[in-house]
């Protein structure tokens, strides 16, 4: 956001919002963007064969004793969170 605002000569007491920044550069916001590249690689994971190396994994099944604490999240878990924060956006796409 730094870099959009000394594009535009603003400062943040101008008190401009964030949206309206992006808005006029037309520029999305960054996680909508890894968002979409984390839904096209699933997309590419896929369609690749049962066998391949990267499906393999992606489906493994890892035994053994779990650590203390909060689990770490899981790759997959957060696409399926996208996945369905995508059917519950009205335009399918975003904000």
């Amino acid at each position: 956001m730094r870099m959009l605002r000394w594009i535009l000569g603003l400062t943040l007491r101008d008190k401009k919002r964030k949206d309206n920044i992006r808005r006029i550069l037309g520029v999305a916001c960054i996680t909508d963007k890894v968002w979409e590249a984390r839904l096209r690689w699933f997309g590419h994971v896929q369609r690749r064969e049962e066998e391949d190396c990267v499906r393999r994994i992606l489906e493994a099944d890892v035994r053994g004793q779990q650590s203390r604490g909060r689990q770490r999240k899981k790759w997959i878990d957060v696409v399926k969170y996208s996945m369905e924060d995508l059917r519950d956006r009205p335009d399918g796409r975003g904000e």
